[in-house]
């Protein structure tokens, strides 16, 4: 058994990531602090329904399972849509999705601030939260690129 395990080849999984785009350098952790307002601002789209709910209940005139399903449409967009962005992200240019992205995210906050129904308003939030999954994943991946692996995991949090 032993001679079997001493000949027997050995493969590693290895990440196809060019060593020169590894910087730790300033423009690096430049990149990390828009990526963690990116993050706040996503955490305060998603925490922002508790303080809304009194106006929005009235603006839309809706009780509070109806209210429920605009705030969920938000995560449900955005759970939804994780591993999408991810395949996506990994598969296609990077820059034009993510400008792609970050379009559909406004689009869906223009939406929503200018809904009149409630189904707008849904559609709105749900819209924001498929731009935000491929904003959460892409600052994941460009993160990933730009830091080391010894600095990759002080980067991401």
């Amino acid at each position: 058994m032993r001679k079997m395990l001493h000949g027997a080849r050995r493969f590693s999984i290895k990440m196809s990531v060019p060593r020169a785009a590894h910087q730790d350098g300033l423009g690096a952790w430049l990149m990390c602090l828009g990526g963690g307002l990116f993050f706040l601002i996503v955490g305060f789209m998603a925490n922002m329904f508790d303080s809304l709910e009194p106006i929005l209940t009235q603006v839309f005139q809706v009780d509070a399972f109806q209210y429920a399903e605009i705030s969920s449409a938000y995560l449900l967009g955005t759970v939804v849509f994780l591993l999408p962005a991810g395949f996506l992200l990994d598969r296609y240019a990077y820059r034009p999705l993510m400008c792609s992205a970050l379009s559909a995210s406004l689009l869906g906050v223009l939406l929503f601030v200018n809904a009149k129904t409630f189904v707008v308003a849904r559609v709105g939030m749900f819209i924001t939260g498929v731009g935000d999954s491929f904003c959460l994943i892409g600052t994941m991946k460009l993160l990933s690129y730009h830091f080391s692996p010894r600095r990759r995991g002080t980067a991401t949090g």
